[in-house]
């Protein structure tokens, strides 16, 4: 087996330069879009549970006419 060994010359200089203005936009419009999710997160839960209820009902009802005959 071979020992691979990796040289890192010159990496701690190539960092990028970073933004602070633009990542404190981008913060904004994060916890924006993230306050709008969580206000329609017990909407969809909601919507889900009902659509549950009728597909039970809808299942319950479908059962009873084979049954029946």
């Amino acid at each position: 087996m071979q020992q691979l060994t990796l040289q890192f010359e010159g990496y701690a200089d190539s960092r990028p330069v970073i933004d602070v203005g633009t990542t404190k936009k981008c913060s904004k419009v994060f916890t924006s879009v993230l306050a709008r999710v969580k206000a329609l997160v017990p909407s969809v839960i909601l919507f889900a549970q009902a659509l549950a209820c009728v597909s039970f009902c809808f299942a319950l009802m479908f059962l009873a006419a084979i049954l029946q005959g």
